[in-house]
């Protein structure tokens, strides 16, 4: 059973929208993709209102590894590398809200601001 969408959700992304996020990661040497994922990265710095400006650049920095390589850099161990308070579900949470900045940024979805 789901649960009723709550007030300050991030809405679930589309299908295939993850791997354009990280194709976008991935070029983010060139413009505009550079500017979006630094756009992106102040969203979530926004976000993690609660942690320490150092602890808000990497979680930016981590879900950017993520997207990169999932495999290579999981979840569990980028949490306890940059030392992030957060549990998974909120590293998540956080990469999702990420990838919708960036899409929205870029005018590849229309989305509302999360």
């Amino acid at each position: 059973m789901s649960r009723r969408p709550q007030e300050g959700d991030i809405p679930a992304l589309p299908a295939g929208a993850h791997k354009l996020c990280i194709g976008i990661v991935e070029s983010a040497a060139q413009e505009p993709f550079a500017s979006a994922v630094s756009m992106a990265g102040l969203r979530v710095f926004r976000a993690c209102s609660d942690m320490t400006p150092g602890q808000r650049q990497a979680m930016a920095a981590a879900i950017g590894l993520n997207l990169l390589n999932r495999k290579r850099f999981p979840a569990d161990r980028l949490l306890y590398q940059y030392e992030l308070p957060v549990g998974k579900k909120r590293f998540y949470r956080e990469r999702r809200r990420y990838c919708l900045a960036l899409l929205g940024h870029l005018g590849l979805l229309d989305i509302p601001r999360a």
